[in-house]
């Protein structure tokens, strides 16, 4: 689904001139990644939890209810967009490389995005989900790493030192970590992955909402098996 197809203008327009007007959290790309994130979290989250957290728990008034009112609908749509498996990445990772575009937008973007799935943590902590192969662990991993390093370069530059030198130049072979440009040179790196990050991530979540689902028949499943039993067990004794 296309950006415009997710953020209407009018709502875009209302968010901006709130961001303008009071100190928020977030600027409006942080805000549409954070909203992002949190519409593939594998997890149904209340509007006014995740409201407060964005915009300040300190506001309130008119202004604050329309604004809820445009970023509730912007979220809707993206959580429409993912069950539909329609939500898709919304830069152009080529083109803006190719025209020289600034990287501030997709920066502030991911910033929101990582927010979001640090709001549900546990959801992003492939060891939490031992019924996931070893492989699709270290994909996940691989993919926190990429999207954190966008932020916080410093944390990805001491994942790489640990590397042996052999291996990291075999998957990053222009990468050198004595560069004083060393945190440019990986903050680049993660932003060519982010596309593929962001999908293996949405992935992640439908597998999560997959197993819940089975695990959930499953127990139905028994129940029913219990119940009908113990019916049966009565049954004979009259």
């Amino acid at each position: 689904m296309k950006y415009k197809e997710l953020v209407a203008e009018a709502d875009e327009q209302v968010v901006k001139h709130f961001l303008l007007e009071y100190n928020a959290s977030l600027d409006f790309q942080s805000i549409c990644g954070f909203i992002y994130g949190l519409a593939m979290t594998p997890e149904d989250i209340e509007c006014d939890e995740w409201l407060n957290y964005a915009l300040g728990n300190e506001n309130s008034g008119e202004n604050f209810d329309k604004v809820g009112e445009s970023l509730t609908r912007i979220f809707d749509n993206h959580v429409q967009a993912f069950r539909a498996n329609n939500l898709r990445f919304p830069f152009n990772l080529s083109h803006m490389i190719d025209n020289n575009s600034s990287m501030e937008p997709l920066i502030s973007w991911i910033r929101g995005l990582l927010d979001a799935l640090y709001f549900r943590s546990s959801f992003w902590d492939g060891e939490a989900f031992p019924a996931f192969d070893g492989d699709r662990q270290q994909l996940l991993y691989h993919s926190m790493l990429m999207i954190e390093g966008i932020v916080e370069p410093a944390m990805v530059k001491e994942v790489f030192e640990k590397l042996p030198l052999k291996v990291l130049h075999q998957v990053y072979p222009t990468l050198d970590l004595y560069s004083d440009a060393v945190e440019r040179q990986i903050i680049m790196i993660c932003i060519m992955s982010s596309q593929d990050a962001v999908e293996a991530l949405q992935q992640f979540a439908r597998d999560i909402q997959e197993k819940e689902k089975e695990q959930s028949e499953e127990v139905a499943k028994k129940a029913g098996e219990i119940i009908k039993v113990n019916f049966t067990d009565r049954t004979r004794k009259e």
